[in-house]
């Protein structure tokens, strides 16, 4: 069974003759019912360089993502869109790197254009989509907008690691034909239900997407 995205991730032995590298590692349990079997996973490297590569680019593409995600609140843009742009990116990638994964995995048919549609989706869709909001966010303008939005629907989420109890207000607004979700502090959780707006101060950033500077709710 091949799993060339993740299994290079936990350890394998190089070296091997003609750089063909077979490595088994943990044994993993399938569970079904009450029974539990081991089944021994395998992977085959073709190309030791280029398996280092895809790893890199793999976890660039999820360190930038998670740099990105509280830049990310701040920053009016349709999810929708962000989605599509991963997802054309991750295979436009995949049409001009389907060969290179070939000869760097052992794969055929329906695995090779999965796994490499994997690949390159997390990998080089993450960082372009990443890189837009970083760069929309650093190189915005200096100019403030003032502007108080009503108030769709409200919601809360855990708080943060050891203080989960201490729930964190979210609020949907409009903000110009757009859904934006806010987070806000657990401090006015007690009277969500009183907010009826939110009053916000955002500057247009580099890519157009407009980016919150300050919000504040408002009864």
């Amino acid at each position: 069974m091949s799993n060339p995205l993740w299994l290079p991730y936990l350890g394998g032995k190089f070296g091997q003759p003609q750089g063909i590298a077979h490595t088994r590692i943990l044994d993993v349990i399938k569970v079904y019912g009450r029974e539990s079997k081991k089944e021994k996973m395998e992977y085959v490297v073709l190309n030791k360089r280029r398996n280092i590569f895809y790893l890199v680019v793999f976890f660039t593409g999820l360190i930038l993502t998670i740099w990105e995600i509280s830049i990310f609140r701040k920053t009016v843009v349709p999810i929708n869109l962000l989605l599509l742009l991963v997802i054309g990116i991750g295979s436009l990638a995949t049409f001009f790197d389907c060969k290179n994964y070939k000869n760097t995995y052992d794969l055929e048919g329906w695995k090779l254009y999965f796994f490499a549609f994997m690949q390159n989706t997390l990998s080089w869709g993450l960082i372009v989509c990443s890189i837009l909001i970083l760069s929309n966010y650093y190189f915005s303008t200096s100019e403030i907008t003032e502007r108080s939005c009503k108030i769709i629907e409200r919601s809360s989420m855990p708080g943060s690691k050891g203080n989960r109890n201490k729930r964190k207000p979210l609020v949907l607004i409009d903000y110009e034909g757009e859904m934006k979700e806010l987070v806000f502090s657990h401090r006015h959780y007690e009277e969500l239900n009183d907010y009826k707006y939110v009053n916000i101060n955002t500057k247009k950033g580099f890519v157009l997407w407009d980016i919150i500077v300050h919000q504040e709710l408002k009864k």
